[in-house]
């Protein structure tokens, strides 16, 4: 592999990527489990210590905020308290989009056969932070808006603009452009990238790769399709998995989530059952003694 330059422009970019299409032969995975699983492995394999690294850079930044905000806190003053407060909401702010675009950057730089180090990478992820962040939001507008409408349309818009990260890190895009282009990727290809969206999330629940996992689905899918695109080859045949995950992974999930509300409702009324006064206390007779006064059969 051959080392990305350091960055010494005046206005530090991503260190430069050849094109990804021409760093390897052209191919095209279909199944949706091993798109993500060989981007991982050439991540992996490229740049493994900052994909080790990078999650305890994150987690050292959390932990800083919270110590800065503690400390602005005990100043027991109101302007103490603002500029906590204001600390903690900025960085959490753009603490989403910086962690999104360093995994980007670190899988670009890795499928093009880079080794980039951890400093750059944090660095090329704080570069593309701001845009970033501009990109989740419109992602999000459109998304609920689909959703809105009916649920259909929204899922099929996420599908759509899925790569919109991707492209925004690796093409350099503003996030109109990055939408933009997204959609001329995903075009006929909607199955693959639910399929890729979905098997990211199984495989990405835990542990310290976890946050990889659904950027190695989607820079995975993405560098196939931009393949695609630019040797104008026809669309290969759709992997069996990619339905089988996209319509039976949501259904699995409505099961499970209607099994669990079903449990807690009969949870919570076997309780309410248990607290409720036993119905006898209210149908025994009551007794009037010679002053008129009321005398329960039960004494509390």
């Amino acid at each position: 592999p051959n080392y990305a330059p350091d960055y010494q422009q005046p206005q530090p970019q991503m260190a430069p990527l050849p094109d990804i299409q021409q760093s390897r032969s052209f191919s095209y995975t279909s199944n949706p489990f091993l798109v993500g699983l060989s981007t991982l492995i050439s991540t992996l394999k490229i740049n493994p210590v900052p994909v080790m690294l990078t999650p305890l850079v994150m987690f050292g930044f959390i932990v800083a905020v919270i110590l800065i905000a503690i400390v602005a806190g005990l100043t027991r003053s109101t302007v103490g308290g603002l500029i906590a407060i204001m600390i903690t909401l900025i960085s959490y702010v753009l603490f989403v989009p910086w962690m999104l675009s360093t995994y980007y950057a670190i899988a670009a730089h890795s499928m093009a056969d880079y080794m980039l180090s951890t400093n750059n990478a944090v660095r090329s992820g704080l570069n593309k932070a701001l845009p970033m962040l501009g990109l989740m939001i419109l992602m999000m507008i459109i998304s609920a808006l689909g959703l809105i409408v009916f649920i259909i349309p929204g899922v099929y818009l996420i599908a759509r603009i899925s790569l919109a990260p991707a492209t925004l890190v690796t093409e350099n895009l503003g996030p109109i452009a990055a939408i933009k282009r997204s959609f001329n990727l995903t075009k006929g290809h909607v199955i693959e990238m639910l399929a890729a969206l979905l098997a990211g999330g199984i495989f990405g629940t835990n542990g310290i790769l976890a946050p990889y996992f659904g950027v190695t689905q989607l820079f995975g899918r993405y560098q196939d399709l931009q393949n695609l695109q630019s040797n104008q080859a026809s669309k290969p045949k759709v992997h069996w998995l990619n339905y089988a995950v996209t319509f039976c992974v949501p259904i699995l999930i409505a099961i499970i989530v209607a099994l669990v509300m079903v449990s807690s409702g009969t949870l919570m009324y076997k309780n309410s059952k248990q607290n409720d006064p036993p119905e006898q206390l209210f149908n025994d007779p009551i007794d009037m003694d010679s002053s008129s006064t009321i005398k329960y059969k039960y004494d509390y």
